[in-house]
């Protein structure tokens, strides 16, 4: 049996120093994998999320709601995966126009514009018709 499990939370970039973070531990993540021990297991986790602490397990680590989507993608379309268990906090937004380089701190005032990241659970269902898939809100 094949499992992909995502766990964490994904951070947005505003500018090279900072970003919108989520600090989801993926706790839960590391605690489903030791359930489906046993089974092969595609852990895909936020960068600042915990791992599970076990041989045999196929790690991806992200940064970003795009980073999410392009490792679901090469996973979805190279394995052939039985169950999915979406457990990952991901960002609902990002800035409109990340800032490069630093923004100054001299600057009195300014305003970030976010637009909305792409729901990844409908990307499974796209990606993965068969396979059983459990969300976590």
């Amino acid at each position: 049996m094949k499992i992909l499990i995502t766990a964490g939370g994904t951070s947005e970039r505003i500018d090279d120093v900072r970003r919108i973070v989520n600090n989801s531990t993926g706790q839960l993540g590391v605690a489903l994998a030791k359930a489906f021990r046993g089974a092969e297991i595609f852990y895909v986790r936020g960068r600042g999320a915990v791992s599970p602490d076990s041989s045999g397990i196929c790690e991806f680590v992200v940064e970003d709601a795009t980073g999410l989507e392009r490792v679901l993608r090469q996973i979805l379309d190279e394995q052939n995966i039985d169950v999915i268990v979406h457990a990952m906090a991901v960002s609902d937004f990002r800035v409109k126009e990340r800032i490069e380089g630093k923004i100054s701190s001299e600057i009195e005032e300014f305003t970030l514009t976010f637009v909305k990241t792409p729901k990844i659970i409908g990307l499974f269902r796209e990606l993965a018709p068969k396979a059983m898939l459990v969300g976590f809100k």
